[in-house]
């Protein structure tokens, strides 16, 4: 499954591309050169990975498939012209108790397009695509207590605070 929308931010013409797992292998096989841009924007924010390889993801996917159930969904910024990733958001959908969720994973934005709300599009569009296509209650995220931008971009999505975790806060936006 893969869905694309073209958009222009600052006469620059984006791609929007939501897909699943397979969708995602699919477009890394239409161009080689996408794969290294997609596992730089991933090192970037998992710095003790030294040895990450987008084949880890996939792996991670499967993995969470085969035992929790879950299916996994990809909302990805890309630009094109230089093959660059804007913006990545995994969302993982299961089912918890009597809950059907989606654990917001994985969202990560290119240091080079921060503070342009490319990252609150992503999560925006994120949930918007899921939840057309499962039959969520609620959305939920675990954010670092000190990343105070990401608190404000998923605050403006409408996630709120609704636990403290060591380091961490849970947000989860109901949307039922």
């Amino acid at each position: 499954m893969n869905k694309t929308k073209i958009f222009t931010h600052n006469k620059s013409k984006y791609k929007y591309i939501f897909c699943d797992i397979a969708g995602l292998i699919e477009f890394f096989k239409l161009d080689l050169r996408i794969i290294p841009n997609f596992e730089s924007i991933i090192k970037a924010h998992r710095p003790n990975d030294i040895d990450f390889k987008y084949t880890k993801i996939i792996n991670e996917d499967i993995q969470v498939y085969l035992y929790e159930k879950a299916k996994t969904y990809y909302q990805i910024i890309f630009n094109p012209e230089n093959y660059e990733f804007v913006s990545v958001a995994r969302g993982m959908c299961m089912n918890k108790s009597d809950t059907k969720i989606c654990m917001l994973s994985m969202v990560h934005t290119n240091s080079l397009y921060r503070n342009q709300k490319f990252c609150q599009k992503n999560v925006d569009y994120l949930i918007q695509n899921v939840n057309s296509i499962e039959s969520l209650d609620k959305f939920a995220l675990y954010v670092e207590k000190d990343n105070v931008s990401a608190i404000k971009c998923y605050e403006k999505c409408g996630f709120v605070n609704i636990s403290t975790h060591k380091t961490q806060y849970l947000m989860e936006l109901n949307v039922q």
